[in-house]
């Protein structure tokens, strides 16, 4: 969309007045960037038109804000949210991953620079699960560089000692909601070989044909395919809503004297 429209401006014979540049002074620009650092932008991985009052219906009682919250569509499926708080805009950053109709909501900081059709989500913080990990690998050294193979890694939950020892290895990275999700990871302790396959915490409706939170135009890429002998994504990517804790763990027992100085070396 935003190719074909600079293609037809830049096809167009303008006059002399139209090709004269405006100039906004820069005490307006400064004046917006304090009701700009109030905002969020929005959009729902929907390849279909959502309902927009039961989206913002919803929202307003999940995100349950202290002061009032607006909604301002400038594409399809994406919103300008404008808070009356500083705290309640933070509460709803800190609360991704954030869903609607089983369908993700991207959400980035607000871009008073860019126009509409300039704005991408391409980035959306994921809590990965890194299953079938021996316990040596489970560590936030391991946790980084295989969370790296998704995007930038944000955190490995570990414990106060660098490891994550349990049924699996929790990463919170950036993923490309541009891209096929990724299945796993090759990896290499010791000479010894194994494959660790992701779970992705929360993760909403996408496409076992191609792996993609959301098509272009609607229309699966790999649709009609016969080359495939079965869908290369399943249901086995989605992690469960509940699993246990990997960290902290609870210490029992012991004497005064030998709990006072922590975890062995």
């Amino acid at each position: 969309m935003k190719e074909d429209l600079t293609q037809r401006w830049s096809s167009l014979k303008l006059t002399e007045a139209e090709q004269q540049e405006l100039f906004l002074p820069d005490e307006d620009i400064l004046s917006s960037n304090p009701r700009g650092n109030l905002c969020l932008l929005a959009s729902i991985l929907n390849d279909r038109t959502l309902n927009r009052e039961a989206f913002k219906n919803t929202m307003a009682k999940v995100w349950n804000t202290s002061g009032w919250l607006t909604f301002k569509e400038f594409c399809p499926n994406k919103f300008l949210l404008e808070f009356q708080l500083l705290s309640d805009k933070k509460k709803v950053l800190h609360g991704r991953p954030w869903s609607f109709d089983c369908h993700r909501i991207c959400l980035k900081e607000f871009e008073s620079d860019l126009s509409p059709i300039e704005v991408q989500f391409n980035l959306e913080p994921f809590w990965v699960q890194a299953h079938n990990l021996p316990f040596v690998g489970m560590n936030r050294q391991l946790g980084e560089r295989i969370g790296e193979a998704i995007g930038k890694v944000h955190t490995v939950e570990v414990d106060d000692q660098g490891h994550g020892w349990g049924s699996f290895l929790r990463i919170k990275v950036d993923v490309d909601v541009t891209k096929p999700l990724v299945h796993g990871r090759m990896v290499n302790l010791g000479g010894k070989q194994s494959r660790s396959h992701f779970k992705y915490e929360r993760l909403p409706n996408f496409c076992f044909k191609c792996g993609l939170l959301k098509h272009v135009n609607g229309k699966c890429p790999n649709f009609g395919l016969t080359n495939q002998s079965q869908d290369q994504y399943r249901q086995w990517m989605r992690a469960p809503n509940s699993f246990p804790p990997q960290v902290p763990v609870k210490k029992y027992g012991g004497t005064p004297e030998y709990s006072s100085q922590g975890s062995p070396p």
